[in-house]
């Protein structure tokens, strides 16, 4: 008979984490790799991950950008009343780049209007457009904006910001939301 082989331990697939620690990332990581990861994980849609990380920025580097991403995302996981606190937090930072402002008043009020005030949704969206030089979501202030008019109804005024939204798609399909809304008022 054969001498019986030695079995090694199997070796876990990760590494385990210390307690209190689910995600991987060490405690001396940059500032700009921790970016890239929370800007990573909201895109592949895990969001508890990416609010993880996000709050993890703005303990390392509080600002006016880390406040209105961590806004964005505790937005989306649902947590509409902390990401409003958030992003009057990110209004309060001197510093920072200046077009987050009316980005930062765009989301609270998605976050209003999640919150079913309109009220408050459309005092935001007269502040994004009031701050606006000219925003990156352009297209979304100007339909938020249209639609918030035609609850309103100032139907005359929700025209023009469709057909300002319209000016300002930028791909085939923006601009077919745009018609839309506008064929509606």
């Amino acid at each position: 008979m054969k001498p019986g082989i030695a079995t090694a331990q199997a070796l876990p697939a990760r590494p385990r984490l210390p307690e209190g620690r689910e995600l991987p990332f060490p405690e001396r990581s940059s500032v700009a790799r921790l970016r890239a990861l929370r800007q990573e994980l909201f895109k592949r849609g895990k969001i508890q991950a990416a609010l993880k990380v996000a709050e993890r920025l703005m303990e390392l580097a509080p600002g006016r950008e880390s406040a209105w991403r961590l806004g964005v995302i505790q937005r989306d996981a649902g947590l509409y009343r902390e990401s409003i606190k958030t992003f009057r937090d990110a209004l309060r930072y001197r510093t920072g780049p200046a077009y987050v402002i009316p980005e930062v008043h765009l989301h609270a009020a998605h976050s209003w209007c999640r919150l079913d005030d309109y009220k408050r949704m459309g005092e935001c969206l007269r502040r994004a457009y009031r701050a606006r030089p000219k925003t990156r979501s352009d297209f979304n202030l100007h339909l938020s904006f249209g639609g918030y008019l035609r609850t309103k109804k100032r139907y005359a005024e929700a025209r023009a910001e469709f057909e300002r939204a319209e000016k300002a798609a930028t791909t085939s399909l923006q601009k077919g939301k745009a018609l839309a809304s506008l064929g509606v008022v």
